[in-house]
């Protein structure tokens, strides 16, 4: 499989050179999953994230403009959404509470401009908080998992933050099937389980599946301004349109999660490699530690 694909490098930021690259490939599916992880603290990595972000969303839908394209998927996120206490859906009011946030929910809005304006059709997902193999140490789930196998203690936030873990393989389902669907011009879809558990529980399903005791302790990382009391996905338009539900429940997904992190244990010890687990893995980084 691996052999009969063409890979083809570019700088997003790079217009034209996308649109070169568009032109030689001409591509019947555009998946725009190209963004920076992380929440950037200084004013470089801000202007990073926002220039790959919108000049980067631009330049990619204006090259597909020059070609017969079906559908560009691309990924936004659940984090540009106003904090409620309710399930969130596609009309809930915009109100990011981070610039990862923010920036994706003006390239979302690009994307819309884009399909009413230009005839493209679009579909943009909303994960919400992806987690599995080859994530970056720097996230939640992976930071438990680590300090649970390497026997180190855990700093969580204090209790009651809660957030929808989505697990990889559901997300992979539901973007073949979105490639896929007959929809419209342009939608956006939440992706997620519409079930939300604290920090705390995840630690305990983790410390069941492990058979050990993991040293942590409650209150001592300081909450990030996303954190809140209630974030999860109303995913019934996702049922409707695309006739997804997630297979993985957090159980199942924490299982083979841990297994994973077992068996690749070694990868963890080389600084290093984060960089390139930032890059295989999107999705939110809402519980990024940093």
């Amino acid at each position: 499989m691996q052999s009969q694909l063409a890979i083809h490098y570019a700088d997003i930021t790079n217009d034209r050179e996308l649109s070169r690259i568009v032109r030689l490939v001409e591509p019947q599916l555009v998946i725009h999953a190209a963004f920076p992880s992380g929440h950037p603290k200084d004013r470089e990595n801000r202007q990073k994230m926002i220039e790959i972000g919108l000049s980067g969303t631009t330049n990619l839908l204006e090259a597909v403009l020059s070609i017969d394209v079906e559908r560009v998927l691309a990924f936004g996120s659940s984090m540009g959404y106003e904090v409620q206490d309710e399930p969130l859906t596609e009309s809930t009011p915009i109100h990011p509470s981070s610039l990862r946030g923010a920036v994706k929910a003006a390239g979302t809005i690009l994307c819309q401009h884009y399909a009413e304006r230009h005839g493209q059709r679009i579909l943009v997902l909303r994960p919400f908080a992806v987690y599995g193999p080859w994530e970056s140490s720097t996230r939640f789930i992976p930071t438990a998992i680590l300090a649970l196998l390497r026997g180190q203690t855990l700093q969580l936030t204090p209790p009651g933050y809660r957030h929808d873990f989505l697990f990889i393989k559901d997300l992979m389902e539901v973007s073949i099937l979105a490639c896929k669907a007959d929809l419209g011009d342009f939608e956006i879809i939440n992706v997620g389980t519409s079930q939300e558990w604290t920090n705390e529980e995840v630690v305990d399903i983790l410390q069941k599946l492990s058979g050990r005791n993991l040293d942590y302790k409650v209150g001592t990382f300081q909450p990030r301004p996303w954190d809140a009391a209630h974030w999860v996905a109303d995913i019934h338009k996702a049922k409707r349109l695309l006739g997804w539900k997630p297979k993985y429940s957090l159980q199942h997904g924490l299982e083979k999660t841990l297994a994973w992190f077992r068996q690749n244990l070694h990868l963890y010890n080389t600084p290093s490699m984060d960089n390139r687990m930032d890059a295989a893995c999107f999705g939110e980084d809402t519980h990024e530690y940093d």
